[in-house]
């Protein structure tokens, strides 16, 4: 049940503008390539995406583009792929109101690795049995993310980076946060060199409930 705040773009203008910035903060922007979007209620539904290519730090709520739901393709000035990418998402999960994807050193990182995510902190604890994974692929890309994302909220690309769903963009936001710590804190743990005690499943399962 879609709640009042998707239905004011001013809203959601802001909250999208103001993840960027938080992006750009943290330093998971990846020179502009990271694409946000958060979905609006109206007489035409659709959803607002960062510019390709744009400074996040510097991201406006009236810079924002303004895409269709029903588009059928996008063009590159409004985040090519990713326009599409997001109005897939939109289309499949009407539970899903933000989508954020990014590609920091950490996710690519622990992508890349044959185990994933491994349950050796609280932060990815959180995600025991709540990950989604993708393979990437160079054909229908958009429908591929969807099929393997299921009901999930958060998925790690293969060789690729990080997308997470959230109802709205506080929480989406909130949820990239504890992904992206969660895969910082498993490369600082491999560094060290030290054999690296996993938590068990009940612990985990406990604290992903939570």
């Amino acid at each position: 049940m879609r709640t009042s705040h998707h239905k004011n773009e001013a809203v959601v203008r802001r909250d999208l503008a103001i993840a960027c910035r938080l992006f750009a903060y943290f330093g998971w922007t990846d020179l502009g390539a990271a694409h946000l979007s958060a979905q609006f209620d109206g007489r035409e539904p659709g959803f607002f995406i960062n510019p390709r290519g744009g400074w996040l730090g510097e991201t406006k709520a009236k810079s924002l583009f303004r895409c269709s739901q029903y588009q059928s393709q996008s063009s590159v000035q409004e985040n090519g792929v990713g326009v599409d990418i997001h109005r897939a998402i939109y289309s499949a999960r009407e539970d899903v109101h933000c989508v954020l994807h990014t590609h920091t050193t950490a996710s690519i990182a622990v992508s890349m690795q044959e185990g994933g995510l491994q349950q050796l902190s609280q932060h990815a604890a959180m995600f025991f049995e709540r990950l989604a994974y993708h393979e990437t692929s160079v054909v229908d890309e958009s429908n591929a993310i969807v099929r393997d994302l299921a009901a999930y909220n958060a998925m790690i690309l293969r060789h690729h980076g990080l997308l997470v769903c959230g109802n709205s963009v506080p929480e989406a936001f909130v949820r990239m946060h504890l992904l992206q710590r969660a895969c910082e804190e498993q490369l600082a743990g491999q560094m060290t060199g030290a054999v690296l005690v996993p938590m068990t499943n009940e612990i985990c399962q406990a604290i992903s409930d939570q």
